[in-house]
């Protein structure tokens, strides 16, 4: 298994990207047991390159993504460890827990005024039952049908379908 260990590294070839002043950008493979050169000559002029130094990708699982020390960290929301974020993103999509990342910028605010506009609604139809019973002399079958038309109740709109709605 060792000798398998140094031929994977061997084959490992990073890419180096080389900046001349002309403008022009070499890129070159090495192995990571040749040297690896800090300039290069440029394909376009000959001039010299200089190694273009590249930031590391930053991906959720990367080796600096890792928190928390030996056991990781807690998370009571998700009553349990987790090692780095896509571990925690993992565990919370098998809980059927959404990250906040996935709503809008004013989900709070556009719900609350969603679920406040809804119970205006509700409060409406039910203020226009109450005044048919006033209207009817309080019989409420007529003032039911009234309010809530059949051709409305079998279509599921009017004020059938507010009174529908789930907050």
């Amino acid at each position: 298994m060792a000798g398998q260990e140094t031929i994977i590294k061997e084959e490992r070839m990073p890419i180096k990207e080389f900046n001349c002043d002309c403008g022009h950008v070499t890129e070159e493979l090495f192995f990571l047991s040749e040297p690896q050169p800090i300039t290069y000559p440029c394909e376009s002029c000959g001039r010299t390159a200089s190694l273009q130094v590249s930031m590391m990708a930053k991906t959720r699982n990367a080796w600096g993504a890792t928190m928390g020390g030996v056991n990781g960290v807690y998370d009571q929301g998700l009553g349990c460890y987790y090692s780095n974020m896509r571990e925690r993103d993992e565990i919370a999509a098998a809980q059927g827990v959404i990250p906040l990342d996935n709503f809008s910028k004013h989900f709070i605010e556009d719900e609350t005024q969603r679920r406040y506009d809804n119970a205006a609604a509700k409060d409406g139809v039910m203020k226009e039952y109450q005044d048919n019973i006033i209207k009817f002399d309080g019989n409420e079958e007529k003032a039911m049908t009234e309010t809530f038309p059949a051709n409305e109740c079998l279509e599921g709109t009017g004020n059938t379908e507010i009174m529908s709605r789930v907050d």
